[in-house]
């Protein structure tokens, strides 16, 4: 993960005002922020923090066709320095002066006129399609980078920080969105998530829980991906689990935590779960 800008070679991220930035990015301001944070404060966590923002971005993404029954994307994309480059974009206008930017740089004056076509997707969803691989064929993407014209935040094929496998966009989504959305996506149909168990354990992988420091009470710490985990610690393994899983685990008197590993963790209380209805009967 690095910076690549078409559009902005003079970029100076110490007199980036990114909190003017976020507002006009809407959903994509968390994203800007951690990046300018990481660039400002190169390390690992800060590195980490990108990517999982990135997962939970919506962005607007330049395709040759709208895709029909399922079929695979065919994503429109520009070539530099060698690299097959997926420019996608945090707002609609913007994809729009990308692709005329691009169409001009290339003597394509009458496609500059045009409109770009244009589909919605998470960043976790990006990335599982512009680096798709199968035994028959590749996208040939190299690069997805994000507000070209901009700040160029870069994401390699071969981005070691792209291995974590086990991701939920929508999740994060919510988790930038707040508790309300946070709620509503975990008892709404669909919803996964992550959790952390011990990998030493005998028998079936168990969720680790943690203990309010204060009140010793019963803490399920609930992760959007395993990079997430990895952000809270290195020692412990992580497994997939869906909503009505999460919500029939849930004890009433256990706390929830989504994402503790960072500044914007969302806490709900026995209480507020209680009221919700969000503990579903366990199964006999």
């Amino acid at each position: 993960m690095n910076e690549q800008s078409l559009g902005n070679a003079d970029f100076n991220a110490e007199e980036f005002d990114s909190a003017e930035a976020a507002k006009q990015a809407g959903e994509g301001g968390r994203l800007m922020q951690s990046f300018v944070r990481q660039d400002q404060d190169p390390s690992l966590k800060n590195d980490l923090a990108v990517v999982s923002d990135f997962y939970g971005t919506v962005l607007q993404v330049p395709v040759l066709a709208l895709p029909v029954d399922g079929e695979p994307l065919r994503f429109a994309t520009f070539q530099a320095d060698g690299d097959t480059i997926l420019g996608a974009s945090l707002r609609p206008e913007e994809a729009v002066n990308l692709h005329r930017t691009i169409a001009e740089s290339e003597g394509r004056s009458d496609d500059a006129l045009g409109e770009p076509l244009l589909v919605s997707m998470l960043g976790s969803e990006l990335v599982d399609a512009a680096f798709a691989t199968s035994a028959f064929a590749s996208t040939g993407i190299d690069t997805v980078v994000v507000d070209p014209l901009g700040l160029g935040i870069a994401f390699g094929r071969e981005d070691q920080l792209l291995d974590y496998k086990i991701k939920s966009g929508a999740l994060r989504q919510a988790v930038h969105r707040g508790k309300e959305a946070v709620l509503a996506y975990l008892m709404g149909e669909g919803a996964t998530g992550v959790m952390m168990f011990n990998p030493d354990a005998p028998g079936d992988p168990a969720a680790l829980l943690l203990r309010d420091p204060q009140t010793g009470a019963q803490v399920f710490p609930l992760f959007s991906s395993a990079m997430e985990v990895f952000r809270f610690s290195e020692k412990f393994a992580t497994a997939g689990l869906t909503g009505p899983w999460l919500r029939q685990a849930m004890l009433p008197d256990m706390h929830l935590v989504v994402d503790p590993s960072g500044g914007d963790a969302i806490e709900f209380a026995p209480a507020e779960l209680a009221a919700a209805g969000f503990r579903l009967p366990r199964s006999s």
